[in-house]
């Protein structure tokens, strides 16, 4: 490990980690990696986000460290979630299980999440990589169709009105997905990514206020993420660029992504 060549932000997460009674994690250098690239993209101070990989964060126990220029905002997990090398692990068991945060999401506000994730394809459902798990919104949800376990769907509900973004691919392997949106634009766009494409399709107007953000809660116990995620990632006061979109996907495919084989 380079600790001297560690960024100083990355230097004061992995003590809060070692500080707690873990070890410092394995793969700490390409957090480091991937902070420095933020800050060189001048995004480091609207973001939070959350290494969930075991090599990247504690990997045990149920605290998951955050980091970001916004400030400390660590999350919980509950129920029956794991850590594993991937990821961190919702089984299709039937139950509630998701990581709590002390973020809020705004529906009437600019905002974007960001999450990587290989979704265990259940026909018939949608599956919320970032939502609540007490009530019907979520800013970043996948919806399979009954006849299809590989059409990817990003769904955006704004009370009772949804935006849905669809994207043909396979669930079961790693993607990389992004939603966005600016409340206050004259054009009030949902714009949507998944890897590398993009897609953009207009939004109703909500008065929605603060809700929960939380990482894979769902709104019933058919609605959990199941699968493994490898990072969530919010920005709650900015929609993000789709060319800072791209960047951003690339700087993590060389970093925190390495080994999950992101197309």
């Amino acid at each position: 490990m380079r600790f001297y060549d560690l960024d100083i932000d990355v230097k004061n997460y992995a003590k809060r980690i070692i500080d707690a009674g873990y070890k410092c994690p394995a793969d700490i250098n390409s957090v480091s990696d991937f902070v420095k690239g933020l800050k060189i993209l001048n995004l480091w101070g609207t973001i939070v986000f959350w290494p969930l990989r075991s090599n990247q964060n504690a990997g045990s126990g149920t605290r998951v460290y955050s980091l970001g220029g916004l400030g400390v905002y660590d999350g919980t997990m509950n129920g029956t979630i794991s850590w594993q090398p991937n990821g961190i692990f919702y089984p299709n068991d039937n139950t509630h299980k998701w990581i709590s945060t002390a973020f809020t999401m705004e529906f009437d506000s600019a905002n974007s999440s960001f999450a990587v994730g290989a979704l265990t394809p259940t026909a018939s459902t949608v599956r919320r990589y970032i939502g609540s798990p007490s009530s019907a919104p979520s800013p970043l949800t996948t919806g399979v169709t009954a006849n299809s376990t590989t059409m990817l769907n990003i769904d955006v509900w704004s009370e009772s009105v949804g935006t849905n973004l669809a994207f043909s691919r396979n669930l079961s392997i790693f993607n990389w997905l992004g939603i966005s949106w600016n409340y206050a634009s004259s054009s009030n766009n949902i714009n949507g990514q998944v890897n590398s494409t993009f897609q953009t399709s207009s939004r109703a107007s909500s008065s929605t206020g603060k809700l929960g953000w939380t990482i894979g809660g769902g709104q019933s116990l058919t609605d959990n993420f199941t699968g493994t995620m490898s990072i969530a990632i919010y920005f709650p006061i900015i929609d993000v660029s789709q060319t800072d979109k791209l960047l951003l996907y690339n700087l993590y495919k060389s970093t925190l992504g390495k080994g999950l084989n992101l197309p």
